[in-house]
């Protein structure tokens, strides 16, 4: 292409005066480059038009330092206009121009349960915990636990031949009969204890009534060392909650 007194030998797949336009064909083929789109000018020169986050002949140059994102690990990248550079904000527990950098070494990075346990990470720092397998305990699941008279780990589970295992609801319920006329709830997996009984399986006597726990309805007065009520006029039972009605003569 000439110029004056001289011209320019442009590279393959660049032309114009000053091989500021590219070819037709190569514009087709790639100005779809990070979504760039294609523009023709009199069917003999190409230029791409690019989005704006990206330049170049191509659309392949970033427009500016945090596109693609240099930051790891989640950091966020914030481009510095005046230097044309960018800095990196780190999540907690990395740093480094990159945040490359693993300050605080995890406690589940070494994947440190044992026995098949499952590691959970804390979101905000560098704590962590096993949750373990049933019939293993301990910080890292490597204790075999019977669980003998204490309780498992988990409400839905019981304790058998020293191990904790799922039940239902209903078979829970049969595995832990309520004493003293008590109803297992398959439901909440509780005893509903009958009136003066207490405890997990009922098995409690607690005073029928007290100053604090008045049983005696209709104004009725608790004898809490006789475990009865004194009911008022026209009413009775143990807990003065019928009412005496008497015949009109």
């Amino acid at each position: 292409n000439h110029t004056g007194d001289g011209f320019c030998s442009c590279q393959t797949d660049y032309v114009g005066p000053y091989c500021e336009y590219i070819t037709p064909t190569a514009c087709q083929k790639r100005c779809h480059h990070n979504h760039g789109k294609c523009a023709l000018i009199d069917n003999k020169y190409g230029r791409c038009l690019c989005q704006k986050d990206v330049t170049g002949p191509y659309c392949d140059i970033p427009l500016h330092s945090c596109a693609p994102n240099p930051c790891e690990n989640n950091g966020i990248c914030v481009h510095e206009m005046s230097s044309q550079s960018y800095k990196c904000l780190c999540t907690y527990g990395y740093s480094g121009v990159n945040c490359s950098e693993n300050l605080n070494k995890s406690f589940c990075s070494s994947n440190p349960c044992m026995n098949n346990g499952t590691c959970l990470q804390s979101p905000t720092s560098a704590d962590g915990i096993c949750r373990c397998e049933q019939g293993f305990g301990g910080k890292y699941c490597d204790e075999i636990v019977k669980c003998g008279e204490q309780q498992c780990q988990y409400p839905e589970q019981v304790c058998l031949a020293d191990t904790c295992v799922n039940v239902t609801g209903e078979l829970y319920c049969l595995l832990h009969e309520c004493q003293h006329g008590g109803t297992c709830n398959p439901i909440t997996r509780q005893c509903l204890c009958e009136k003066g009984f207490g405890g997990l399986k009922c098995e409690l006597k607690s005073l029928f009534c007290n100053e604090k726990n008045n049983v005696c309805l209709n104004n009725g007065t608790c004898i809490a060392t006789q475990s009865r009520c004194i009911c008022t006029n026209y009413f009775t039972g143990k807990y003065c909650e019928i009412h005496i009605q008497f015949k009109k003569h």
